[in-house]
């Protein structure tokens, strides 16, 4: 079964997003990232996708220019993970031959946070938020108490990458071994 809009503009597209409006621009651009995920994810994965993010975040996820459809399973499990699974999950170092990989990453991470937060002050205030209010918007959800931006990204690259990083030293209880005497 292909999931697809066909709903009047302004009116929910499914039980998981009926309590938005939702336009006739977010209807064209829903049905393309349905058709995307169609290719990967049905039923129950599908379901909890569409459980996990509302229309904002659908949009700024598959505007991304680094998303591929088949990683938004691991997105929607960090989105609902607790500050100590993100630990547990993230507690890697990484190699360094992808050190820059990892940080054009986590810029790139950081673009669509801030992209979420543009998102939720548009909702907020009914028009399209300032650069100025949207970078304090994002500022204060950065700082926020028990916010894990760093932490989400950290547990996404290592579930994702994991060729690119081994455990950290800490999180394993590795010991170095002592030295022989001579």
């Amino acid at each position: 079964m292909v999931m697809s809009l066909e709903v009047e503009a302004g009116k929910g597209a499914n039980d998981s997003i009926s309590n938005n409006a939702v336009s006739a621009e977010d209807i064209a651009i829903l049905n393309n990232i349905f058709g995307e995920l169609n290719q990967y994810y049905r039923g129950r994965k599908l379901g909890y996708l569409l459980a996990v993010f509302d229309v904002p975040k659908l949009k700024v996820i598959y505007s991304d220019p680094l998303h591929e459809a088949r990683d938004w399973l691991l997105y929607a499990k960090i989105e609902r993970m607790s500050i100590e699974k993100l630990e547990k999950a993230g507690a890697y170092d990484y190699k360094p031959e992808f050190k820059h990989d990892f940080y054009s990453r986590n810029e790139n991470w950081l673009a669509m946070e801030q992209a979420f937060a543009r998102e939720n002050l548009k909702r907020e205030l009914g028009r399209e938020p300032s650069e100025t209010e949207v970078t304090n918007k994002f500022a204060d959800e950065i700082l926020a108490a028990g916010k894990s931006h760093s932490r989400r990204f950290r547990a996404f690259y290592a579930m994702k990458f994991r060729d690119r990083v081994h455990p950290a030293m800490k999180s394993v209880g590795y010991h170095f071994p002592k030295a022989k005497a001579a």
